[in-house]
């Protein structure tokens, strides 16, 4: 008995150490095939999405009651008149549950999004600096770094739309005649809901509901973002390239990085959420722009900003410092220059 448990244990271990070579050649036959140019690409960008995923997470679940608040007082104004008013009626109505409406696509959107911003603004950095001939992206000017986040924004506005539209649904949906029985309250089941209702068959561009000022947005607000960020480095003082930076330096750079990236753009995430509530019925950017200008004129264009500020200045402080942290480690970890 005692033997041949030896002897199923020694083959056990044979396996393992047939499996661990088999494994080790392949590991050794890809870092062949690739130059050292390209694994330094992956690793960075491999760098950039995991700093973009665990950023997006940690201030997403920080701030998003106040998310709720703002999305509320941009569609319906005259029930939300204040950010004091939305959060606490909808703490009285629905609870803590109430206030983290919509947070699971708001999840998919944080994850979605970062991971896309920091993965596209490290490459378009790189691309840039290639053809300016810099050394590295701290010697790219101000300007080109607030552009490569424009760019950035364009490209992560085409992957969020769709959830972003799913969070408004759900953050709205006590308030726009959906809170019955059987009705829609996950993620999962409002994205059927949208595709069977709306989607396909009688528009297939339907969950891309809200896109042009998603895009004008997503494009202005991370030139603003970018260039807030690292414009304030220059203030703060940049640490060397490659030195990691202290943390009160990023969370202070990245909360004005956020502040600038919603108080310039802000009108525009006012009629994309309007455009995105189904029940009132504004389809296009110019109907849902003056829907609000005719009701509240231009302070309508402004509703929800109070919470959004407050919101965007410790939210993106959180992700930056994250950010920052990540790439530090991976820096280290990897023996960047």
């Amino acid at each position: 008995m005692f033997d041949s448990v030896c002897s199923v244990t020694s083959l056990q271990n044979e396996s393992r150490k047939v499996n661990w070579v088999k494994h080790s050649c392949f590991v050794s036959s890809f870092k062949s095939r690739i130059t050292p140019a390209e694994r330094r690409w992956v690793l960075e960008a491999t760098r950039d999405t995991s700093a973009g995923l665990l950023g997006g997470i940690i201030s997403l679940y920080s701030t998003h009651p106040l998310d709720t608040a703002k999305v509320k007082m941009q569609t319906f104004p005259s029930q939300y008149k204040t950010m004091y008013s939305s959060l606490t009626q909808t703490f009285k109505s629905h609870g803590i549950r109430g206030l983290y409406s919509g947070s699971v696509p708001a999840l998919w959107v944080s994850i979605i999004d970062n991971c896309v911003t920091f993965l596209m603004y490290g490459r378009i950095s790189s691309w840039l600096q290639k053809r300016t001939e810099v050394a590295s992206h701290g010697e790219l000017t101000l300007f080109q770094k607030a552009s490569c986040g424009a760019f950035t924004g364009a490209v992560s506005a085409f992957f969020i739309n769709p959830c972003e539209l799913i969070k408004c649904r759900l953050q709205t949906q006590f308030l726009a005649g959906h809170s019955q029985k059987g009705s829609p309250t996950t993620f999962r089941s409002m994205g059927l809901y949208i595709i069977k209702s709306e989607g396909p068959i009688t528009d297939p561009f339907r969950l891309m509901r809200g896109l042009t000022p998603t895009l004008i947005r997503k494009s202005l607000g991370y030139f603003f973002m970018f260039g807030g960020y690292e414009g304030s480095w220059l203030v703060l003082g940049a640490p060397d390239e490659g030195v990691k930076p202290p943390m009160w330096k990023s969370f202070i750079a990245g909360g004005i990085g956020g502040v600038c990236s919603w108080l310039f753009p802000f009108p525009f995430d006012g009629i994309k959420s309007r455009m995105q509530v189904d029940t009132l019925g504004l389809t296009t950017l110019s109907s849902a722009g003056k829907d609000v200008f005719k009701a509240y004129g231009m302070k309508g264009f402004y509703r929800g900003l109070s919470p959004c500020l407050m919101r965007a200045f410790p939210g993106c402080g959180i992700l930056f410092l994250v950010r920052d942290q990540t790439e530090a480690m991976f820096n280290r970890y990897f023996n960047f220059s």
